[in-house]
């Protein structure tokens, strides 16, 4: 489990604001803006495939971006009412869906990488991504799914994850400490060699999809600002 403060924010885009204009200017202005003026450990940014869900049930995302900080007090000094003016004022909040989207989450790296050091930045971008945003089933215990998914599911999932060619498995659980908890229990980061591979991964049934609404994978790919 990593410790300080992670947060993911799937965001979609505002009306009337494509897909591409959005990612040139998360790319070129916010991203480095945020670097720079709010200094996380770590940063990266997963941009969906804008084809994938169009007139169907998913929900349609453009990115999710994964902020963490290893000093929660630094944290807090720049998230939030803090947010550097140079950050807030970027025009990025313009061509993004309003209310934005911030899950507070503990993570927990399952497979860091391929062979067992961490995946590197390359071998992240360079991977085909699937990003599982996972909702409960109504009346379902938070806590129970939690437990079971880093208990049973999270082991069933690795368990032939590197033989199958993944190369990086992350499992981010909403802080249930840290008040209300909106939509999501969960987001499930799987990161394959290629689309054959994540195609190829069988999953036997552990029980996880009893407690758990239908979730749809978001395939992209991820740039990692900060490592």
């Amino acid at each position: 489990m990593t410790t300080g403060i992670k947060t993911l924010s799937p965001l979609r885009r505002a009306s009337g604001v494509g897909h591409d204009d959005l990612v040139r200017h998360w790319r070129e202005k916010h991203a480095p803006g945020v670097k720079a003026h709010m200094r996380p450990d770590r940063y990266a940014i997963t941009f969906f495939d804008p084809q994938q869900g169009r007139g169907g049930d998913a929900p349609v995302y453009d990115g999710m971006a994964a902020l963490a900080f290893d000093d929660v007090e630094q944290a807090r000094a720049v998230t939030g009412r803090n947010v550097p003016r140079e950050v807030a004022t970027d025009g990025f909040v313009d061509l993004v869906e309003q209310p934005m989207t911030a899950l507070r989450v503990v993570e927990h790296v399952i497979v860091p990488g391929p062979s067992g050091p961490p995946a590197t930045p390359e071998e992240r971008a360079a991977a085909y991504k699937m990003t599982f945003l996972v909702r409960p089933k109504a009346g379902e215990d938070l806590a129970r799914i939690q437990r079971h998914w880093l208990e049973a599911h999270a082991p069933n999932v690795a368990s032939a994850f590197v033989a199958s060619g993944g190369v990086r498995y992350v499992v981010n659980l909403v802080d249930l400490s840290a008040g209300s908890v909106g939509e999501f229990v969960g987001v499930a980061e799987l990161s394959y060699r290629d689309r054959d591979a994540f195609k190829g991964h069988a999953i036997a049934d552990d029980g996880f999809n009893a407690m758990t609404a239908q979730h749809h994978g978001r395939r992209g790919r991820e740039w990692v600002v900060s490592a």
